[in-house]
């Protein structure tokens, strides 16, 4: 594993404000299957840029029926409810999404996310996902004591830009395997925090 994740594993503790809101994005933009993006912080505000998966639809597949299911991914975490129409750029092929997140689509989304977790799950999910790399991430920063700045993923691998207390700008580049390793290690962390307390309750 990198070097620089395992510095960070004794002092990793439970969920912060960018794990958490990271992987609110990220089980958003699952429902419209991007994978490649660029995400960016201005305060309690993200921007996120991204390509959607279903631009390698087969090619016979007609337009009608692409904006129907992309219109049903859109809908299935509603993501309407964000106050945001479905983009026209929806009716192409070749898709680039643009879109925004303020602090009450942050909370609103995560609510969706708490809802939509089963009860019997027992905090088990799959760390590849989009939502989890992003989760990640956040909790690698939030660990830095850092400002996110941007988050760009692409294939396997993420680049993460931030800037420390004293105002210098940083880059780090992660393949998405080392943030496996870093994930599978909070999920421990968290799962015997978990243990621990129904223990003392």
């Amino acid at each position: 594993m990198d070097s620089r994740l395992e510095d960070l594993h004794a002092n990793a503790e439970s969920a912060t404000r960018y794990d958490q809101t990271l992987r609110a994005i990220g089980q958003a933009l699952e429902s419209l299957e991007i994978q490649d993006l660029d995400l960016e912080i201005d305060g309690y505000n993200y921007k996120v840029r991204g390509q959607s998966g279903t631009k390698k639809a087969k090619t016979e597949t007609k337009r009608g029926s692409l904006r129907n299911a992309l219109k049903n991914a859109w809908d299935k975490f509603e993501a309407k409810s964000l106050g945001q129409a479905m983009p026209e750029e929806l009716s192409s092929p070749f898709l680039v999404l643009e879109l925004h997140f303020g602090p009450d689509d942050i909370d609103r989304l995560e609510r969706q996310g708490r809802a939509a977790r089963r009860p019997d799950s027992k905090g088990a999910t799959n760390p590849h996902r989009l939502s989890q790399i992003l989760r990640a991430v956040g909790a690698y920063v939030e660990r830095k004591s850092v400002r996110l700045l941007k988050v760009s993923k692409r294939n396997d691998w993420v680049s993460i830009e931030y800037q420390t207390a004293r105002g210098q700008n940083g880059v780090e580049n992660f393949r998405t395997t080392d943030l496996y390793d870093f994930w599978v290690h909070l999920y421990k962390q968290r799962k015997t925090f978990s243990e621990d307390s129904v223990k003392v309750l």
